[in-house]
Parts: structure tokens; C-alpha cells; sequence
């Protein structure tokens, strides 16, 4: 969606990085092709996948309705261009 996000600005006269930054967080592979590069947070898919397994059978295997928890998935930030040298204040 964020390459979309970038086409629309562009297609509106706009420059990303130089009016506005635009960044994701899936981690697609689409915004390494993308002109420019995208900035997005990459989560650990793996270790959400696990997450979600053990919350599942921990679930199935409890004689009560377990209280909800949160977990923090492990990810990563990869800064592409997408985000650097905005010139100007975004207006209110």
C-alpha cells in the first residue's frame, strides 16, 4: 500500500522524500523496487508465527478462558529513502 501512497503523491505533484515521507511496516519486498526506496519496519514473521501457535495451544489446553496478553514481536527498522530530507513543515 505504502507504493501506492508514493504513485498518488507523485501523480499529485508531490516528492517523497522532498514534501512528504512515507514509510510501511510489513517489510514488503515491493519497496526495495520502488523508486524511492521504501523506510518500513520488518517484523520477524517466524517468531509471530510461533507466538501465535503457543497463545493457540495454550488456549485450547486451559479449562478457563486465559486472560488476554501482549506480546512484542522481535522486527527491525530498514531505513530506505523514502524518509530522508523532507524540506518542508507538513501544514495543519
Amino acid at each position: 500500500m505504502a507504493v501506492g501512497v508514493i504513485r498518488a503523491f507523485h501523480e499529485a505533484g508531490l516528492t517523497v522524500p522532498g514534501d512528504t515521507a512515507v514509510a510501511s511496516i510489513d517489510g514488503s519486498e515491493e519497496g526495495r523496487y520502488a523508486t524511492p526506496t521504501l523506510t518500513t519496519v520488518v517484523p520477524d514473521k517466524a517468531a509471530i508465527a510461533s507466538l501465535a501457535v503457543t497463545s493457540l495451544a495454550n488456549r485450547i489446553g486451559a479449562q478457563t478462558t486465559p486472560r488476554p496478553t501482549v506480546h512484542l514481536a522481535p522486527h527491525r527498522l530498514e531505513v530506505g529513502e523514502s524518509t530522508t530530507g523532507v524540506r518542508r513543515p507538513v501544514a495543519d
